[in-house]
């Protein structure tokens, strides 16, 4: 995965942006995570990790970050 900036990782699990252009895991993974942050907002940096490790592992999901 290229080097993606916390920053579009931050703005992807604040969002409330249409996940219908993304695969079913990463839907399933952002809407959990999305969730969690909403529930509490100190935890973003551990859920930016998260995601982070999600899309490292899962080079199919590169396409749905540009989708973000």
């Amino acid at each position: 995965m290229s080097q993606v900036n916390d920053s579009v990782l931050q703005r992807a699990l604040s969002s409330t942006s249409d996940l219908s252009d993304t695969s079913l895991a990463t839907k399933i993974l952002l809407s959990r995570l999305r969730r969690e942050v909403a529930n509490d907002p100190g935890s973003m940096s551990a859920k930016i990790d998260e995601l982070r490790a999600f899309f490292a592992k899962h080079t199919f999901a590169e396409r749905d970050l540009a989708a973000l």
